[in-house]
């Protein structure tokens, strides 16, 4: 027996709600797999500009379609117990939903707003989410991992479900249509709140990508990623310090280490670092707290670097590391493109100290962290770098080899 309800409560909009959340929540967890794989610097090709364009732009997408989804069960579940005629009439919720729906939604709550506290919150001013010290990126790691096994269930349950219902085999359950058919009546229809959410999901995600929006500093809520000295200049583009910044007084006494598997170590001046020939390339810097800018850089190639230290041609990885005491250890493959420079200028001018002065690392196609600023050692291994799956942000390896953390 068919009960009207209004369309916003009804399971024909659930279910296409549920349908277009699971082409959306799939994009997420392939694109999150691939995302923390390039986190915990596993040798990937340079693909997370688009890796980081999905999973941002998806999430952010899916907020009002899951808050839709959720609403409209709840009002059912809600109605029911809270006695409401047309709710209570038909029937009590099935055992699975009343078990899974609210797991489903403890776990999505976690997972969304340990993913909006890193885009939003003031990430790299206090890092970890409060009162539990939590480090974000774990907190969203590990929803996702408790996630993916009960959307799963999810699923296949209400598969399941539909499919016995077509064959005539069992009762139809508390989610199908012909339990909660909507009102044929009123000015608020599916196809507009449908409309509506999906323009909703739009705006939301290309306001928070593609306007300043993302780094406007606003109460507590959005962190101020361009630091004020740097707007309306060569560097007004965002900036990610976790782990800080030194300042170089004397440029006259920095130089450059080349050193480990060379046949002829350097210590390059800056003024000698400029005198080498340099390439200039618009490279866009991906960040994963989720901003993204295109920017022109300039500098000399890696690898005519490492060639003009002798570098081993079987050398696998090499450790750059800063003057803030902070490196990352790259695969040595992803530096021999014509476009992985260590970058001296940024839009036509000498990088700040905001930035990486005097030198930073610059690779396409990689996550910002990775991109060390402030270089003031370099070290060519043997060994190659190895896949790190820990979950720990930093990982202290001696002299010869970096932390793996996070700067942009």
């Amino acid at each position: 027996m068919s009960h009207e309800v209004p369309p916003y409560t009804s399971t024909r909009l659930t279910a296409q709600l549920g349908s277009i959340l699971t082409v959306m929540l799939a994009l997420l967890f392939a694109s999150g797999a691939l995302f923390f794989l390039f986190i915990f610097n596993y040798d990937l090709p340079p693909w997370f500009t688009w890796v980081r364009f999905f999973h941002f732009y998806t999430g952010l997408a899916s907020i009002p379609i899951l808050v839709g989804k959720y609403g409209s069960t709840l009002v059912r579940f809600g109605g029911y117990y809270l006695r409401v005629p047309r709710y209570k009439a038909a029937g009590p919720p099935s055992l699975v939903p009343r078990v899974l729906s609210p797991l489903l939604m403890a776990d999505f709550f976690v997972l969304y707003f340990s993913g909006l506290y890193m885009l939003f919150h003031r990430y790299y001013t206090v890092t970890n989410i409060p009162p539990f010290d939590a480090k974000p990126v774990q907190v969203h790691l590990w929803a996702a991992i408790v996630g993916a096994p009960l959307v799963t269930v999810h699923l296949v349950y209400h598969a399941a479900s539909a499919m016995r219902s077509v064959r005539g085999r069992g009762p139809a359950s508390a989610t199908e249509v012909a339990r909660y058919a909507e009102t044929s009546s009123g000015t608020l229809t599916r196809r507009a709140l449908l409309g509506g959410m999906a323009g909703t999901g739009l705006g939301l995600a290309l306001l928070f990508q593609n306007t300043r929006a993302r780094s406007v500093e606003f109460a507590t809520l959005f962190i101020g990623r361009i630091p004020e000295e740097e707007r309306g200049g060569p560097g007004d583009f965002p900036v990610e310090t976790l782990f800080g910044k030194e300042a170089v007084p004397d440029v006259g006494a920095y130089r450059l280490e080349v050193t480990g598997e060379v046949g002829r170590p350097l210590m390059l001046s800056y003024q000698e670092l400029l005198a080498l020939p340099s390439y200039e390339h618009r490279i866009r810097l991906s960040c994963v707290s989720g901003w993204t800018q295109r920017v022109v850089w300039r500098g000399p190639r890696v690898r005519d670097v490492l060639a003009l230290a002798e570098a081993r041609e079987e050398a696998r990885s090499v450790a750059f590391h800063s003057l803030s005491d902070y490196g990352v250890t790259w695969h040595r493959g992803r530096l021999d493109g014509d476009e992985a420079l260590l970058a001296t200028h940024a839009n036509g001018a000498p990088l700040s100290e905001n930035h990486g002065f005097p030198v930073r690392l610059i690779v396409p196609g990689y996550p910002g962290q990775s991109m060390v600023k402030q270089l003031d050692r370099i070290f060519v291994r043997l060994e190659a770098e190895e896949f790190h799956p820990d979950f720990r942000l930093v990982r202290a390896e001696g002299a010869d080899a970096c932390a793996v953390a996070g700067t942009a």
